[in-house]
């Protein structure tokens, strides 16, 4: 367990890596908005679901993989050839598996049920024309196996910096939540945190971690005699 950086020194970190942490709060964001639609069978999600972990996907580059500079550019770029090396040229910048290999060579750690949800994914991203290439049977099952690919993802932030790791991303909404908690109610935070949360079961299995990591920072960065 890191010591926890006081806040200026994590502000400062947030600057030094201003792409990947945009990235992944985009990435946030399209995953709520995915969990969202799929949990009531609006099949236009799963492109959410497809965007959403790419951009998670590239934001871990962002943080891993030095040669990329830390530019968005230069990611977009890196999974662009790795893209076409792979047999995919149209759209190739998107392409997720692509982002997965470079990930997995930058780090991430990799495994057979990861790949296959990945590759899954990745096809989501036909759907958003009608055409022969989508996946013929879409379901609100396919949420479970979703938000696992998300958090396992997530999982390899931690190693990156455990801060960032317990408050932003993946995280924004549940940290910001238990934030609000402490202090005073939102009825916005409430909402974006049950999208987040509710069903989710690669979240509860790692809920007490969590809460724990948070309301470290939480004492730390607030303390109460503070507030």
């Amino acid at each position: 367990m890191n010591p926890i950086k006081t806040k200026k020194a994590f502000q400062e970190f947030l600057r030094q890596n201003k792409d990947a942490w945009q990235f992944a709060e985009k990435a946030s964001d399209d995953y709520l908005l995915a969990r969202c639609g799929l949990s009531n069978n609006l099949w236009s999600s799963f492109e959410m679901a497809t965007q959403s972990v790419e951009k998670l996907l590239k934001s871990y580059l962002l943080f891993t993989d030095s040669s990329l500079q830390g530019k968005g550019r230069e990611v977009y770029h890196a999974v662009s050839k790795k893209s076409r090396l792979l047999g995919r040229n149209t759209e190739a910048g998107h392409n997720i598996e692509a982002c997965l290999f470079l990930a997995g060579k930058a780090g991430l750690p990799l495994n057979t049920v990861l790949e296959n949800q990945i590759t899954r994914i990745n096809a989501y991203y036909n759907n958003r024309y009608p055409n022969e290439d989508s996946p013929s049977l879409l379901s609100t099952s396919e949420l479970n196996s979703f938000d696992a690919a998300i958090f396992e993802i997530w999982d390899a932030f931690e190693s990156i910096d455990e801060d960032y790791f317990y408050v932003h991303g993946i995280m924004t909404h549940v940290y910001s939540k238990l934030h609000k908690d402490r202090s005073s109610s939102s009825s916005l935070l409430e909402n974006s945190f049950q999208i987040m949360t509710s069903g989710n079961n690669s979240y509860n299995v790692r809920k007490a971690k969590f809460e724990e990591g948070i309301y470290r920072r939480l004492e730390e960065w607030y303390p109460r005699n503070s507030d």
